[in-house]
Order: structure tokens, then C-alpha cells, then sequence
């Protein structure tokens, strides 16, 4: 039995482990086990440019409330390994992946929930292995009626042979972009197409 006691004011690293897959790929994941053991886990996936922190509020409010957490950093994001080759990358392999980590937490059923990236990895998941399911939730309708504009016109980019050499050569422009308080630019930057291409070209930093 977990006492809640264990669970409040405990952070997200404390949470934090690691493990090697038959694969030879090290995961880095989120994993605290529920208060009862009659209670549910949720595995949380997180999107893109994420890692398991994009989790860290709902963590924190679940394991108080009870639910186990399995939360990883997805291949090559946060401490997960980052593979030269692409193949590891799909989504079957992830997949894959993910299963093992809950094989290795003896963790057989869980409630799926994720957000933008990790949202077709989820239903991959599900796919393949719908018995280790007993619910899923996608978040983040990114949709041209919902918002009014083109949402997601930076995924181009990332299908052009150069895309990997400009995130390089100007990582911190980038990531400046991405988690900026001045959410307004990504109307802008991040949601037309051809539009992030432009502001890492010009190494632009956003003032907030």
C-alpha cells in the first residue's frame, strides 16, 4: 500500500527513472504507483517539442488523487535516447516500446492520455495491443474551423531534407519560439506555413 503522505509535496524528479529495453534503447519515464492498488494508471504521452514534464501539474494532481502515472520522454526527447537511425522512430516501434516499459512496472491495463504528437502514438498503441486499454482520451483539436487559421503549417518543414541541419545550426531561436510567454507569435511563426522557417533563417528571439 502507497500512503498518500508518500506522494504529497514529492516532485517531479523524485518520480524520475530509467530503464534499457531488450532493444538496447534506455527510456528515461515518470513512474509512481497508485495510492490503493485497485486504482487505475494513467499513461500520459506528451507532444511536440515536449518531454514528460509537459505532464508535471497533472502528475502532481493524480498521484494525489490516487492513479498510478507512467509518463515517458518519447525517443529522442528529454533523457530518452536519441538514435542516428530512423527506423526506431516509427510508430509501431515506439509503440512497441511503451509496452515494454509498462512490462517492466508489471503495469498490464492502463487509461491512455495524450497530446498533439503523442496522440497518433497513442492510437498506434491501442491498435496494436487494445487489451492493455480500459480507456483513451486525446487531447489538443488543432483544427483550421477551431482556431480560424492554419494551425500546424510548421510540420512542412520537418519533411524537408534540411529541417535537421536549420533545428542545429539554430536551436536556441527555436526553442525561444516554442515556449515563449508571447503565445500571439505562434499565429504567426509557428502556424503558417513557411513562417518558422523564416525566423530561425534569421536567428529572431522573441522579447517575452
Amino acid at each position: 500500500m502507497v500512503y498518500v503522505s508518500d506522494i504529497r509535496n514529492t516532485t517531479y524528479v523524485n518520480f524520475v527513472r530509467s530503464v534499457t529495453l531488450p532493444s538496447g534503447t534506455t527510456y528515461r519515464y515518470v513512474f509512481a504507483p497508485p495510492l490503493d492498488p485497485t486504482n487505475s494508471y494513467l499513461l500520459l504521452i506528451h507532444g511536440f517539442p515536449e518531454t514528460s514534464y509537459e505532464w508535471s501539474h497533472q502528475i502532481t494532481y493524480f498521484t494525489e488523487q490516487g492513479y498510478g502515472v507512467i509518463v515517458p520522454d518519447l525517443l529522442g526527447c528529454g533523457g530518452t535516447d536519441t538514435p542516428s537511425d530512423l527506423t526506431p522512430y516509427s510508430f509501431n516501434n515506439m509503440a512497441t516500446d511503451v509496452g515494454q516499459i509498462l512490462d517492466c512496472e508489471g503495469v498490464e491495463k492502463v487509461i491512455g492520455i495524450s497530446h498533439d504528437l503523442g496522440s497518433p502514438l497513442l492510437s498506434r498503441f491501442v491498435t496494436n495491443q487494445p487489451s492493455r486499454f480500459t480507456a483513451v482520451a486525446f487531447l489538443g483539436n488543432a483544427t483550421l474551423a477551431r482556431f480560424g487559421h492554419e494551425a500546424v503549417g510548421f510540420w512542412s518543414f520537418h519533411n524537408e531534407d534540411s529541417a535537421a541541419k536549420v533545428f542545429d545550426q539554430h536551436l536556441d531561436s527555436f526553442s525561444n519560439l516554442c515556449f515563449t510567454r508571447n503565445t500571439a507569435l505562434w499565429v504567426d511563426h509557428l502556424a503558417s506555413t513557411g513562417a518558422m522557417q523564416q525566423w530561425l533563417m534569421q536567428d529572431k528571439m522573441a522579447t517575452d
